[in-house]
């Protein structure tokens, strides 16, 4: 097996019983809930429009690796303990494979971390997009931290998100997760252009 073949996108995607109408992604609203779930083909149509869409608002650098951060949980019971009403699991794996198919290297950023490895992330990373859960992760990352932040994304819409335009939208580009979606429809889909070199997450 060659080196591309062992990339993240392709490694998702190029096995004959991950096409198509196949069940690809699931979630539930709780643990007594039945699944829904996206197929491979609704999955691959939203990563190919995140990916776009990132590659209209986050400038790709040629010479470096170019930073997405992830302030968001990624499992259901993280949800429930942080914010019950917030669910961004499904995000969460679309943008993770969005970078991975177009050249970007995700960073989680984790609360658990605490605010003093959170700087320090920020600082060595020079990450200028971080996807958000909530208007709550944007203040926070906002409100604490010294950074090279210029695009929030975020995926609730909720008051906090109110709170984040009001207060930072003449620092930093603002946009729902829901709005790259609206982006990408106006965009040619880009063209994938990952290089087999490049780092697919730093945890």
């Amino acid at each position: 097996m060659s080196l591309i073949d062992l990339l993240v996108f392709n490694a998702l995607f190029e096995t004959p019983s991950n096409t198509g109408s196949n069940r690809c992604l699931g979630k539930r609203p709780s643990f007594n809930d039945p699944y829904s779930w996206l197929t491979y083909d609704e999955v691959d149509e939203r990563i190919r429009a995140i990916g776009s869409a990132l590659s209209e608002i986050v400038e790709l650098k040629h010479d470096c690796e170019n930073f997405v951060g992830i302030y968001a949980p990624n499992s259901p019971e993280l949800h429930s303990s942080l914010n019950p009403t917030i669910s961004s699991t499904i995000q969460w794996v679309i943008m993770q494979h969005a970078c991975a198919a177009y050249s970007y290297t995700i960073v989680p950023l984790y609360p658990t971390l605490g605010d003093e490895a959170l700087q320090h992330i920020l600082s060595q990373t020079k990450m200028n997009c971080v996807l958000c859960a909530s208007g709550r992760e944007a203040l926070h990352l906002m409100d604490k931290f010294e950074s090279s932040l210029e695009i929030l994304i975020i995926i609730a819409n909720d008051s906090k998100f109110e709170e984040v335009k009001s207060r930072y939208s003449s620092k930093v580009s603002i946009y729902l997760f829901e709005e790259l979606m609206v982006i990408s429809a106006y965009l040619p889909i880009h063209f994938l252009i990952v290089r087999k070199e490049r780092i697919f997450q730093i945890s």
